[in-house]
């Protein structure tokens, strides 16, 4: 008869718990120079993940986890929204806007990218969360007729005028989109 092998994690590696796979992001975060708004936004995000995936997807290690467990997450902080106490002393949801979903998931694949080149797990499932594209708003522009009183002000006998007629211009350019 044939012997079975449990194997725990990936072969080579130690199961990672989620609290020391955060705590080691954190540490590499702090060594390369992230500000401690950073650190303390980047512990708040990834604590608040490790808790949902114990306790609602019993995930206890970094190999454990699926992109399926992640897509989740995402799905239900959107649906959960941002929890503020209202004027009763009740906590009221608001929902989350793109860019806080977009900023989540950025923060996701951050910490999944770091665990694999740390060796902590062999694969990443991050790679497979949808990038959010964040709609910019247009940027209104001058008209020729508003840009010719604003570039017409200065003496352009002077070399002052001058200059500061074509960092105007520059300006205005460079506010229209324009490449250096």
């Amino acid at each position: 008869m044939g012997q079975t092998v449990v194997v725990a994690g990936p072969v080579g590696i130690e199961a990672v718990s989620l609290d020391e796979g955060v705590e080691s992001f954190l540490v590499y975060c702090q060594a390369k120079g992230g500000t401690s708004g950073t650190i303390y936004r980047y512990r708040a995000g990834l604590v608040r993940l490790a808790r949902y995936l114990q306790e609602h997807c019993g995930v206890t290690t970094l190999d454990e986890v699926t992109t399926d467990h992640l897509l989740a997450y995402i799905e239900h902080r959107r649906r959960q929204g941002q929890l503020r106490r209202n004027g009763s002393g009740d906590l009221a949801g608001r929902p989350l806007s793109d860019a806080a979903l977009a900023g989540i998931a950025h923060l996701i694949r951050h910490w999944w990218g770091y665990t694999v080149d740390a060796g902590l797990v062999e694969r990443n499932p991050a790679e497979k969360l949808p990038c959010r594209t964040i709609p910019q708003p247009r940027i209104a522009t001058f008209s020729e007729d508003q840009l010719r009183p604003l570039l017409g002000q200065p003496d352009l006998k002077t070399s002052h005028g001058l200059r500061d007629w074509a960092a105007r211009a520059h300006g205005e350019l460079r506010r229209r989109g324009a490449k250096p």
